[in-house]
């Protein structure tokens, strides 16, 4: 059973009606439940369900944190597609409270809660937790980069690419499938290192252990690292071969994601990319 709940709302629109009833609608339902409203992510606990209301960006934002306090975090799809947030059409706060109410008192009897891998990546000091994938690139996306590629210390070659991913299972239905990568259950314990636009016809995205460590050594200007899209990197440093910038990335544990009670990954890949079923 839940003891508190943290609700993100969708970023920038705080201020939205559709938002703020939902938001409004949580809250009430979980004072009505006797839980705990926290307005802060520090005091999130294993007792906590953090509720993400938007599309996958803002899910991300939850599981992040989810993973730093091994919380549970579940998603209300506002998005377009929403491929980690499986709630979707509450158009009234009536439906919502509804659902809350279930959730609260009957989550730990209906609910499928389902453990997805974060991946950790560092270079120099600054270091980040990625629920879908962490990225290497130039500063200006549509150049080239050479990289080295290490895989538990050992040398996997040297390849030239847009950019390069390491990519989680949740990450295969996000940039990952954009650059060809393979579709990956959430249960599989693996990540995948994906190329993106490859001038090296030998670069292929390749689907590697859970505890793998990734070592990237990227050159060709200045550089950018990505984490789910967001920069956390950005060095104006011209990189050479004999001075690369240099990535690594390791798994970082899994998070706790709580899905609706009729949720199955391919029923969802159906929805989502339009699979025909006769």
């Amino acid at each position: 059973m839940f003891k508190s709940v943290y609700v993100i709302p969708k970023y920038n629109a705080e201020t939205d009606p559709h938002v703020v009833m939902i938001v409004e609608a949580i809250k009430r339902t979980a004072e009505a439940c006797r839980l705990f409203i926290l307005n802060d992510a520090n005091r999130c606990t294993t007792g906590t369900l953090i509720v993400a209301v938007g599309g996958d960006g803002t899910m991300l934002g939850a599981m992040r944190i989810a993973a730093k306090h091994n919380s549970v975090a579940m998603g209300v799809n506002l998005g377009r597609i929403g491929f980690l947030t499986d709630f979707a059409g509450y158009h009234d706060s009536d439906a919502v409270k509804a659902l809350f109410s279930d959730i609260f008192e009957y989550s730990h009897v209906i609910y499928p809660v389902e453990a997805r891998l974060m991946i950790r990546a560092w270079s120099g000091t600054e270091s980040v937790v990625a629920g879908n994938e962490i990225s290497v690139s130039r500063d200006k996306s549509d150049s080239m980069i050479t990289y080295r590629l290490i895989l538990d210390d050992t040398d996997s070659g040297v390849y030239r690419a847009n950019s390069l991913l390491v990519s989680t299972p949740s990450g295969s239905t996000a940039y990952s499938l954009s650059a060809g990568g393979a579709l990956m259950m959430p249960a599989i314990q693996a990540m995948q290192v994906v190329p993106v636009a490859a001038l090296t016809m030998t670069a292929r995205p390749i689907v590697i252990s859970h505890d793998t460590s990734v070592e990237i050594q990227a050159w060709g200007g200045k550089m950018t690292a990505r984490s789910d899209g967001l920069e956390w990197v950005n060095s104006d440093k011209e990189y050479t071969k004999e001075d690369p910038f240099t990535v690594f990335v390791k798994h970082a544990g899994t998070v706790s994601i709580l899905h609706n009670k009729d949720w199955n990954y391919f029923d969802m890949l159906t929805q989502k990319l339009g699979w025909i079923k006769e």
